[in-house]
């Protein structure tokens, strides 16, 4: 998709979809660093139209499988075209998470990327859509979140107990990578 495409989605639809811009490549590989070597079920939460989603499936191994939801039907597309057998694009909302990771077989999650706009959502709706993908992730997973600002630290900090903010300065606009891991007493 061209990025005068992504920016006119960007504007049409910005409250699902929270950017104008695609994520740049600095982001898109701190993203894809925090993938476990070993993960076998990754979920993408707002994969746009798949630049985040390729850089995942550079890193992840060859018998994984990312489940990618993105309800925008223009970026849809453009997600459900990459040809990777990994890949299982959705274009459906992420509320509905459960039901997908039940008919592919995901018991547990081993990491999760997400760059849904949490910071446009009512704060108890972000919360409760974090805790209950929360509840799904396997003990120190990991869960990789683009940010533009530090405004929710907090809420990150307080569903998962740790944060880190990674600073990606060569994204346009420059933004952060929020870096939290799933403990499980």
């Amino acid at each position: 998709m061209s990025r005068l495409k992504f920016f006119l989605q960007g504007i049409l639809n910005f409250k699902e979809i929270g950017t104008v811009t695609r994520s740049g490549p600095s982001m898109c590989r701190k993203m894809a660093a925090g993938m476990p070597k070993d993960a076998q079920f990754v979920i993408e939460l707002g994969s746009g139209d798949g630049v985040i989603t390729n850089y995942l499936l550079e890193v992840l191994p060859q018998d994984a499988k990312l489940l990618s939801f993105e309800i925008n039907p223009e970026l849809f597309k453009k997600l459900a075209a990459i040809k990777d057998d990994r890949l299982i694009a959705v274009n459906d909302g992420v509320e509905n998470f459960e039901k997908y990771m039940d008919q592919y077989g995901f018991e547990r999650l081993d990491a999760v990327a997400s760059a849904i706009p949490f910071i446009i959502f009512p704060e108890n709706k972000a919360k409760s859509m974090i805790l209950a993908i929360k509840a799904k992730m396997k003990n120190n997973a990991p869960w990789m979140q683009v940010h533009y600002a530090l405004s929710l630290r907090n809420l990150y900090e307080g569903i998962f107990g740790n944060f880190k903010a990674h600073r990606i300065y060569w994204n346009l606009p420059p933004a952060y990578v929020f870096e939290c891991h799933n403990k499980i007493d």
